[in-house]
Formats: structure tokens, C-alpha cells, sequence
């Protein structure tokens, strides 16, 4: 069978490692590019000394080569400064007036991006008024107890709409938004969709994201951290454990420099997977920390 016909599954116990899985899968494949990607990672909040090393070697990467920080793309996932500054009323109150100031200052060209978290916390319903959606997802998580699976994060306009009408649905958490991204063709959210699964057999909480496209080298690993950080977030506030974190990517893309306003190439980035995956051939960094 063509590979590149079928659905790939990648897995393994952390985000780096799963994450350099992909990346050198990627780089195997006609174009660098695949359909249909999809990533599991058991210990999604475990780093070891290995994963750390590749975590700052892939930053040092992008600060070479004009790229964007990893630690800036996790935090549009989700603000774990804040969280870790002042718990969740720093994430609901100070992020949000923060961001919101930030993005009165951008350019037209940036004005959009960047904004999954503050969609989370501050979505614009279609009455003008702002709904706090992750926090709803938390209720849910906590009153709904008989119910493991209607923990939403969807792009559902109809549901969005009639958020509060059935409460054994998805509770959407909407991070396309048709009032902004329906016009566009390019450059709208590439994150489509976020569910989150409490498994009441282990007291867990699971988080399965859909991405339209995903760059693996500017944006994959910081996406990853993210949404590990939302999932952690989401754990915490519900008193459940951390379960695993899945990700399907419907189009994936191992990027060079000029997808992205970078420099780097593809011989770069093939010298960057040698890099890391020697970090793993390591037996003593590969000790829990």
C-alpha cells in the first residue's frame, strides 16, 4: 500500500520524542508532507533530561534561523505564565486584558493570530457578548459526572449558538469563529477543533485536537506544549489526572524558512534531527526529571 494514502499514527510516552518521531517521518515523504497525522502521546506533561536538551536545541534552532520562539506558540494555546503567576483568575482576567491590548496595537497583518486561548476564555457570541467557554467546560466536567464525553472545543456555529440548550451535548469551546476566518482562504485557525474525554475508569482526563494544517518545525512542538498545558490546566481544575493527549493533523507539513518568514532549509532541518535524535541514543538522559 502507498503510505501516503493511508493514515499514519506516531505514539510514544513524551511530547519531544513523539514530536522528533514525526518530524523525521516527515522528512521521508514526497513534498514533506502528509495527510492525516496523527500523534499520541501517553505522558503528554512528562519531560525528561533528553526531551528538555531537544526542546532547547529546537529554540536555539528557530532564533538561528529568524523563527518564532517555541515558548511564544505554546502560550496562544494556552497562557501557563499567568496560570503559574496567579492561578486561574490571572488567566481569566489579566491575560485577557493583556492580549486584548496587544492586539488593539497590531497591524492589520497580525491583528488575527495568535488568538486560540483568548477564543477559549473570551468568545464573542453572536449577541456581542463574551462567553467564557473554557470555564464552562470545567462545570461541566464537574457537575456532569454520569457523562464522559461532552467536553467540546468545536467550530459548530449551530451549537455555539444554542450553547446552553442541551446539556448532554458538546460544549463547544469555538476556536474558528464564521464572523472572522469564513472569508479566508489562508492564514485562519489551523487549530479546528479540541475535545476533551474524562475517563472515569482511571479518574483521567483526555485531549484529542484536530488541526486543518500543521507545520511541524515553526509551530508542532510549541502547539504540543500547548495544548499539554491546557490539558494540565483543565486537570487541575477538575481534580482529575492527566490522561493522554492525541492530535490528528489533517495536513501536515514539514516547513523550511520561506513557509514561514524563516531561513532555514531543508539540509538545516535534517542536521536538526540528527541532533536531537543522538540526544535520545543517550542512555543517561533518559532519566525522569
Amino acid at each position: 500500500m502507498n503510505e501516503g494514502l493511508s493514515v499514519k499514527l506516531i505514539e510514544g510516552d513524551t511530547i519531544p520524542e513523539v514530536w522528533l518521531k514525526a518530524v523525521r517521518f516527515l522528512s521521508k515523504q514526497k513534498g514533506r508532507e502528509f495527510f492525516d497525522l496523527v500523534l499520541h502521546v501517553r505522558k503528554p506533561t512528562v519531560v525528561n533530561k533528553a526531551d528538555k536538551a531537544t526542546i532547547k536545541m529546537v529554540e536555539a534552532f528557530l532564533q538561528t534561523h529568524k523563527g518564532m520562539p517555541v515558548a511564544t506558540v505554546a502560550e496562544t494555546i494556552f497562557p501557563m505564565s499567568y496560570y503559574k503567576r496567579g492561578g486561574k483568575k490571572a488567566v481569566y482576567e489579566d491575560y485577557v486584558r493583556d492580549i486584548i491590548k496587544i492586539r488593539s496595537e497590531r497591524d492589520d497583518e497580525h491583528n488575527g493570530w495568535g488568538l486560540y486561548a483568548l477564543r477559549m476564555i473570551n468568545f464573542i457570541m453572536p449577541d456581542g457578548k463574551p462567553f467564557n467557554q473554557l470555564e464552562r467546560v470545567i462545570e461541566k466536567v464537574g457537575f456532569k459526572v454520569k457523562y464522559q464525553s461532552c467536553f467540546e472545543v468545536n467550530a459548530s456555529e449551530d451549537i455555539r449558538r444554542n450553547y446552553f440548550e442541551d446539556e448532554e451535548d458538546a460544549a463547544d469551546l469555538s476556536v474558528f469563529d464564521p464572523s472572522t476566518d469564513a472569508g479566508r482562504y489562508y492564514g485562519g485557525p489551523c487549530l479546528s477543533h479540541v475535545s476533551f474525554k474524562r475517563d472515569k475508569r482511571v479518574d483521567q482526563m483526555r485531549l484529542n485536537a484536530t488541526y486543518r494544517s500543521h507545520f511541524y518545525i515553526q509551530r508542532a512542538l510549541g502547539n504540543l506544549i500547548g495544548l499539554s498545558n491546557l490539558l494540565l490546566f483543565v486537570s487541575r481544575e477538575t481534580k482529575q489526572n492527566i490522561g493522554p493527549l492525541t492530535i490528528n493533523a489533517t495536513y501536515a507539513k514539514l516547513d523550511i524558512g520561506s513557509d514561514n518568514k524563516g531561513t532555514w532549509t531543508t539540509k538545516n532541518v535534517i542536521a536538526l534531527i540528527d541532533e536531537c535524535e543522538a540526544l535520545y541514543h543517550n542512555d543517561s538522559a533518559l532519566n525522569d526529571s
